[in-house]
């Protein structure tokens, strides 16, 4: 009779502990974020924003007046995130919106190419598995050059032409 409740209590007890440690696998993501000026992180009112995965369809988007865009119910995985306002270059994000890895401290990832600055992601999950990321992205405005010609009497010159040159680099000292 021993015999048999002897591999029962051991069958209970190897199994039970196992059940705590298991996490849910993600289920979804809910992203939400906000479009700033890299220059004045005032939000960018009438941006566009669009979010691609490689297996789903292109999701669109507007931000509202204060610069603020949701996308909800979207499947864990690697997204690309693009954001268009006039006046500011074009910013092409590569966002890792999956459960984080120990060690990252619920921050995701972003890449971004070009010389626009690297949305911040931080992101969370919920006891169901649900993923929350909120974004900031910075966009870089255009430059503007604005002047007038004259000549060396302060007179307005008609018909100037004005060429922009990269300077060249410097030789290296010898």
């Amino acid at each position: 009779m021993r015999i048999r409740v002897l591999p029962l209590a051991i069958l209970v007890s190897v199994s039970v502990p196992l059940l705590p440690a298991q996490t849910p696998a993600p289920s979804r993501v809910f992203m939400e974020g906000d479009i700033v000026n890299a220059s004045s992180s005032a939000p960018l009112a009438g941006a566009r924003v669009k979010l691609e995965r490689a297996d789903e369809e292109t999701i669109y988007g507007k931000v509202d007046p204060q610069g603020h865009f949701v996308f909800g119910d979207l499947q864990p995985g690697v997204y690309q995130l693009f954001v268009n306002a006039p006046g500011f270059h074009q910013s092409v994000s590569i966002l890792d919106l999956r459960t984080p890895s120990p060690g990252q401290n619920g921050v995701a990832w972003a890449r971004n190419s070009g010389p626009i600055p690297r949305p911040q992601v931080n992101q969370t999950t919920d006891d169901d598995g649900t993923i929350h990321a909120t974004v900031t992205a910075p966009m870089l405005p255009y430059a503007t050059i604005a002047g007038k010609v004259i000549d060396p009497y302060g007179a307005p010159v008609a018909g100037a032409t004005i060429e922009i040159r990269k300077p060249r680099p410097e030789p290296p000292p010898a």
